[in-house]
């Protein structure tokens, strides 16, 4: 049987299982390498390796209670400090770990790796008048640009 080697990304903020897709940088992810022995994989019409559907619904069920748990301190807009939000991690994957264990199947479809991808906050700095003037310039650079795209339509 083939073996394939199948990454899924769960966005840990609401929950979804999808393929993997390298262009996420929005919402904290976890990148999950999945080892799957034929048939729990398929390819989608690009190509791309994907968990059956049966599969990924066991998944999206068993993390639940996982995202549930981490989805206060996860939203973007929390009010925590970055440094606490990352103190909170391993323990997130640890409990995230764990519950995907219990719908791998010991050697037919087996973890291999896991990675933190997108945006999970590390470092706030405190405002300061340099600070506060980029994020002007910033937001006014992109009023700027949706300004000129919607004249374009």
């Amino acid at each position: 049987m083939k073996i394939e080697l199948v990454p899924i990304t769960i966005d840990m903020y609401e929950g979804d299982v999808e393929v993997y897709d390298n262009s996420i940088t929005l919402d904290p992810y976890v990148l999950v390498h999945v080892i799957a022995q034929a048939p729990h994989w398929s390819e989608t019409v690009d190509g791309d390796l994907q968990l059956r559907r049966q599969k990924v619904r066991e998944i999206k069920k068993a993390i639940a209670p996982v995202i549930k748990q981490n989805q206060q301190w996860l939203d973007l807009d929390t009010q925590q400090p970055a440094d606490a939000i990352l103190k909170q991690v391993p323990d997130m994957i640890n409990k995230l770990m764990a519950v995907l264990n219990t719908v791998m199947i010991p050697g037919e479809l087996e973890i291999d790796s896991m990675e933190l991808i997108g945006s999970w906050p590390a470092y706030e700095a405190e405002p300061t008048e340099l600070l506060d003037q980029y994020h002007q310039q910033h937001a006014l650079h992109l009023a700027e640009r949706l300004r000129d795209q919607n004249l374009d339509q």
